[in-house]
């Protein structure tokens, strides 16, 4: 699990942190992202929508059985762990030499 704490569906399944490991915590995450500059009422809309969809017991429901640990975030919550993981898996990125031209097909 790379998560920060065990996953409620596996709690018996130790975390890559508890197990020596604190470089790959890390968390999955999903957030709706709009080009700079987009108009403040249409931001309004987006994250209106959003709660309501957050809020949706049914919704709830179908994430949580999947593992997802549902967590309504707007933009600017949501910044700082972007600009986070941008620096955090930038670095390993750049320290593998990969660049995108390198992303090759196997077929």
């Amino acid at each position: 699990m790379t998560g920060p704490t065990r996953h409620k569906l596996l709690p018996d399944v130790p975390t890559f942190a508890e197990l020596g490991y604190p470089e790959f915590t890390a968390r999955v995450w999903f957030g709706l992202l709009v080009k700079k500059g987009t108009p403040a009422e249409m931001l309004s809309r987006y994250t209106e929508a959003a709660k309501v969809a957050h809020a949706n017991p049914d919704v709830r429901e179908k994430l949580q059985a999947q593992g997802f640990d549902v967590v309504a975030e707007t933009g600017p919550q949501l910044l700082p762990n972007i600009k986070e993981q941008i620096a955090r898996w930038g670095k390993l990125v750049k320290a593998s030499g990969f660049t995108a031209e390198d992303r090759g097909s196997t077929r």
